[in-house]
């Protein structure tokens, strides 16, 4: 890499397979890119960074970092780059997670990008994995993350943000004698369509541990469960569909629409 840590790499080749050029983006830590998206005139490349202003990134705006520094040194942002057909950079925009979803969240970071799409009201919806610190538990950090996804303008400015399913607690789902719950500790953002309504459709996976106590005998199940979630243009939540139960597994994987 070139200019340390990761950095965005690209390479352009012409018809026969021969290179045209290469070139990265980045700073001194890491810059991991996720998506490329084609436009008319130029590509977007999407991904997260961990760099300040330096190398050949100018984005200046700065991020909290939630967590203490014996966890994460440095915080994360989600940094989009617009290159020409040469690879020279366009503009560039970085955008913090933490003010996104708020305290409520307690001003997550974000671990992994899923998916990019520019809709057809010309606005970008960008779903992931989020991150953030819950506080010591005993020995360990006890770390909280959520699937969730951001709407920004044509200009990459943020809009809103919306929670799809939390991945950290325990979920009482029974009384008596047979207790049961559901420790959901991942959740794997998957792909978001547009419908021809333009509501949104995203799928993903939940994974975790079913446990169920019942006079003193403790058995529990790993599962992973497929579901979806349909939500309006303004961002309203109208409906859930899992897929799968809490014994075994069933991965979210692509999601297409068929007209």
């Amino acid at each position: 890499n070139q200019y340390g840590g990761q950095d965005y790499s690209v390479v352009k080749y012409d018809k026969n397979g021969n290179e045209l050029w290469n070139k990265e983006y980045g700073g001194s830590l890491d810059d991991i890119m996720y998506k490329v998206i084609p436009k008319a005139n130029s590509f977007l490349l999407v991904g997260i960074s961990f760099s300040s202003n330096n190398g050949n990134k100018s984005s200046t705006l700065s991020c909290i970092n939630p967590f203490p520094s014996a966890l994460i040194n440095n915080s994360r942002a989600i940094w989009i780059v617009e290159i020409d057909f040469t690879g020279a950079i366009i503009n560039q925009t970085q955008l913090c997670t933490d003010f996104a979803f708020g305290k409520t969240y307690n001003n997550p970071d974000i671990e992994q990008i899923t998916d990019f799409k520019q809709l057809s009201n010309g606005q970008y919806i960008l779903c992931g994995n989020f991150v953030s610190y819950m506080g010591p538990m005993g020995p360990n950090w006890s770390l909280g993350n959520f699937i969730g996804y951001m709407r920004l303008d044509n200009s990459y400015n943020f809009i809103s943000a919306f929670p799809l399913m939390a991945g950290a607690g325990n979920y009482i789902a029974g009384t008596g004698q047979i207790v049961s719950y559901v420790q959901v500790w991942n959740g794997y953002a998957g792909q978001v369509v547009e419908m021809p309504n333009n509501d949104l459709m995203f799928s993903y996976t939940v994974e975790g541990m079913y446990n169920q106590i019942h006079c003193g005998d403790n058995s529990a199940n790993v599962f992973a469960y497929a579901q979806t979630q349909l939500i309006d243009q303004s961002d309203n939540w109208l409906g859930t569909q899992s897929y799968g139960s809490h014994f075994g597994y069933a991965w979210a994987k692509n999601l297409t629409l068929y007209n």
